[in-house]
């Protein structure tokens, strides 16, 4: 019986010592597998370098681009002198370019950051704000585009929506709610949805359940 517990015993430490040796190999592959931080740094810096030289126009970016740069694309094919500020274009790879400065502490990747925010500037509204696309080229040439490319914009946004939405989701937009004495649709729109709005002393009470129980307010 004793020798039973013997060899248990010894299958035990022999079963311990093969899983120890396997972790011991595993983490050891793990980490000869794990590159080093200056290649990892290197690496950084040549994938910044071709955004920066090759893919950048004016410090602004697009989405996609085809390998041999001939032709480019944002939310639709884009021209050249074209950026776009959603993402994942020219405002994502600001941001890109900061965390590397941040995690790095190199001035290339502020300076790249920079370029980003001159682009920014360039494109912004005298009003603060911005459009979803710049075009270096002009407002001559944004007009342009939209009369080409842009106009088949609707296209895709109809296409997205009604293919994401069941058949019995889809209808026609309701019709105008019939005037009441004067009152606009919109104060009528904010007087049933806030009951905020008194309606004119002069609305009959025939006119008001009509306007109410129309179907663009159901």
């Amino acid at each position: 019986m004793s020798r039973i517990f013997e060899m248990r015993a010894a299958w035990r430490g022999s079963l311990c010592l093969f899983a120890a040796s396997c972790l011991l190999a595993t983490s050891t592959a793990i980490a000869q597998a794990q590159p080093a931080l200056k290649d990892v740094e290197a690496g950084m810096k040549r994938a910044t370098q071709f955004m920066v030289d090759k893919v950048a126009y004016r410090g602004g970016y697009l989405w996609n681009y085809l390998p041999d740069m001939s032709r480019r694309w944002g939310e639709m094919e884009a021209r050249e002198t074209m950026i776009w500020l959603q993402p994942p274009g020219t405002s994502s790879m600001g941001h890109v370019f900061l965390d590397a400065y941040h995690a790095t502490g190199d001035e290339y990747y502020y300076r790249a950051a920079e370029q980003v925010g001159s682009a920014l500037i360039w494109g912004q509204h005298p009003s603060g704000g911005w459009n979803y696309v710049v075009d270096f080229a002009g407002d001559r040439s944004l007009r342009d585009w939209y009369a080409t490319v842009g106009k088949n914009a609707w296209r895709l946004r109809n296409s997205s929506i009604t293919t994401a939405m069941p058949r019995s989701m889809i209808r026609s937009p309701p019709t105008p709610p019939p005037s009441c004495c004067g009152c606009t649709w919109r104060s009528w729109t904010r007087a049933t949805r806030r009951r905020s709005i008194a309606p004119s002393s002069s609305c009959s009470t025939a006119n008001i359940r009509s306007v109410r129980g129309h179907s663009a307010f159901r």
